[in-house]
């Protein structure tokens, strides 16, 4: 884990693109496999984003904030047993079919619970090994406190929304100081969290964010897709 201006000369000497992860875009490679917000395009881009930040050199830089790192720990344990849950009741529609006809045989289980999750935190934890980590620093802390008491996107009333804010704050920091070592590269910041980072129903980026977006070159995505086709 390194400060925001070590990690900015790190961006600057790769010159690649750049892709800030938000903690809910990672979770949702472990989380309900079916759920119609993530199929198997999702994955495909995915996987196609974490290999160009393996090559050597890399065609792509990854970050992630140490709050986003800390959110990951906390909550993946909880999304993981989600997923098994969902896989367990496919694979009880799945014993369903069998005894209509509609299969004539089947493992027990049909989908293993366990090897879904092992895939998924394998990829989660190619993206951890691959990414630039970076502290937090004191400025974003005081600019993230100032947007939770605006409030402002990602900040909304009534709901807690200081972790969104500080990691917010830490991207646009780390992208403001890249881009004053002299980073020309694209930026972007990819978050499923379209709740409180996008104007609804769109997916396109909330109001509040844009001039603190554009002011820092960052642009903005929803998912892994959309991610993969703009960067």
């Amino acid at each position: 884990m390194i400060g925001l201006t070590a990690a900015a000369r790190r961006l600057v000497a790769a010159t690649s693109p750049v892709l800030c992860i938000d903690t809910c875009s990672l979770l949702d490679l472990i989380r309900d496999p079916t759920r119609s917000k993530f199929e198997r395009r999702h994955a495909d881009a995915a996987l196609h984003l974490v290999a160009r930040a393996e090559t050597r050199p890399a065609t792509l830089m990854i970050v992630l904030t140490e709050q986003v790192i800390n959110e990951l720990d906390t909550n993946l344990d909880n999304v993981t047993a989600d997923g098994k849950s969902a896989i367990e009741r496919i694979n009880l529609s799945l014993e369903l079919f069998k005894a209509y006809g509609l299969l004539s045989s089947l493992p027990s289980p049909a989908v293993d619970p366990a090897a879904f999750v092992d895939a998924a935190k394998s990829i989660i934890q190619r993206f951890r090994r691959v990414a630039i980590i970076t502290k937090g620093s004191a400025a974003s802390q005081r600019r993230a406190w100032g947007r939770v008491s605006g409030p402002r996107a990602p900040a909304r009333k009534g709901k807690e929304s200081a972790k969104d804010c500080v990691i917010i704050e830490n991207y646009l920091q780390l992208i403001l100081e890249a881009r004053a070592q002299g980073l020309t590269e694209k930026a972007l910041l990819l978050t499923s969290n379209t709740a409180d980072y996008a104007d609804a129903p769109s997916h396109r980026l909330h109001r509040d964010l844009e001039p603190d977006f554009d002011s820092a070159g960052l642009e903005f995505a929803s998912d892994f897709v959309r991610a993969r086709y703009s960067i």
